[in-house]
């Protein structure tokens, strides 16, 4: 019997898995209309307003972003389908269709959120120099009882770099579906492996649509961060006004929930901006410190690339970081060597039988240096 690849079709004679049929009236998606009050309560709940504003100007940016509430996203995971549906990666199959499902994770970055304090942040360091029987790095005052953490070994992280996206044959689509509540099925007829450009072709876009608002000085953006200031509310409202303007009429979205306004202290270009000059993001910082004992060379690697560019903020680094570095010289990588090889090679490279105590000291003094002047200098 052949099978109905025809789907069932919704009242409104969409087919059934279509998001418009299945996501009738709700907020996360892009089809919805965003001046529902749902939809501008839920923007406004995920979007970060700064707390030293009046009641009165608080109110009037809670009616500005009300008013452009057509210019922001809320949904990670239905904005990343979208993005996949509309770029060719996936394309949406009737159940009857799927042979398989296997799961999909969309991650977002593991250094995203508040991050700890500096405080905090010498703490845990101090805290593996305990646990490794080294002098604790910060003289620091006692923590507050039940806050200190125990020490917990860390499941090591797994990093992957999707470069590039090749086609898959038509056989094999049948086993490459994902199940996406409320959405449906999917399957993939691209799979990620080489992606080139996309610093040029995001720069190349935002020349296309922003380029009078960067050179006006309205807003300021470096790589895909984008930012403005003021020091009067009214000036910085007006500047407001004319980059969502610009956001609705050129079909873009900004994400609520990585959207702050009227900050005393924000993270740009990957560093805290506010009175105290520039200082190094906290939640770089957090992921640094949490950093786990490298398993494989190629982590190890990913760490000393991490702590190098801060090579010249750090008293002789060289020396500092040797112990490590000869640590690689086991991984014997031939010459010349493809890129993909020099992965393989350094992943399948462990290190555990190798670690010893010097490396271990070089590893936590590394992320001490990291939390010291003058890497924390702000310049002002």
């Amino acid at each position: 019997m052949p099978v109905d690849t025809e789907p069932p079709l919704a009242p409104n004679r969409d087919p059934i898995w279509d998001v418009n049929a299945l996501l009738e009236g709700n907020v996360f998606t892009r089809h919805t209309d965003p001046f529902l009050p749902e939809c501008v309560t839920r923007i406004l709940e995920e979007v970060t307003i700064g707390m030293s504003l009046p009641d009165v100007e608080w109110e009037q940016v809670n009616v500005l972003l009300a008013e452009f509430a057509d210019c922001f996203v809320l949904s990670y995971l239905n904005a990343k389908i979208d993005k996949m549906l509309e770029a060719g990666i996936i394309i949406q199959v009737h159940p009857s269709q799927v042979k398989a499902v296997l799961p999909t994770t969309l991650v977002q970055k593991a250094h995203e959120g508040a991050g700890l304090t500096l405080q905090e942040l010498q703490h845990r360091v101090n805290d593996e120099c305990e646990h490794a029987g080294m002098t604790p790095a910060f003289e620091l005052p006692p923590q507050p009882e039940g806050v200190r953490p125990e020490h917990q070994p860390v499941a090591p992280q797994k990093w992957w770099i999707c470069q590039n996206f090749n086609e898959i044959d038509k056989v094999s689509w049948l086993y490459t579906a994902f199940y996406v509540e409320g959405r449906g099925y999917f399957w993939y007829i691209c799979m990620p492996f080489r992606l080139t450009g996309m610093p040029f072709s995001f720069s190349y876009m935002m020349g296309q649509h922003l380029y009078n608002l960067l050179v006006e000085d309205v807003m300021e953006l470096f790589v895909n961060d984008g930012g403005a200031f003021a020091d009067e509310f009214g000036k910085m409202m007006r500047k407001l006004c004319q980059i969502f303007t610009r956001v609705r009429e050129h079909n873009l979205s900004l994400s609520a929930s990585k959207s702050s306004f009227f900050m005393t202290e924000a993270v740009f270009a990957g560093a805290r901006v506010g009175p105290d000059g520039v200082l190094p993001d906290l939640t770089k910082l957090t992921a640094i410190v949490n950093w786990p004992q490298p398993a494989n060379a190629l982590n190890l690697m990913s760490f000393l690339g991490l702590t190098g560019h801060f090579r010249n903020l750090i008293k002789n680094y060289t020396k500092v970081e040797q112990p490590l570095r000869d640590l690689l010289q086991g991984a014997n990588l031939p010459t010349p060597c493809s890129k993909a090889t020099y992965r393989q090679i350094l992943q399948e490279y462990t290190l555990p039988e190798h670690w010893t105590d010097k490396h271990n000291h070089t590893f936590i003094g590394l992320k001490a240096a990291l939390m010291s002047e003058p890497v924390l200098c702000g310049l002002q």
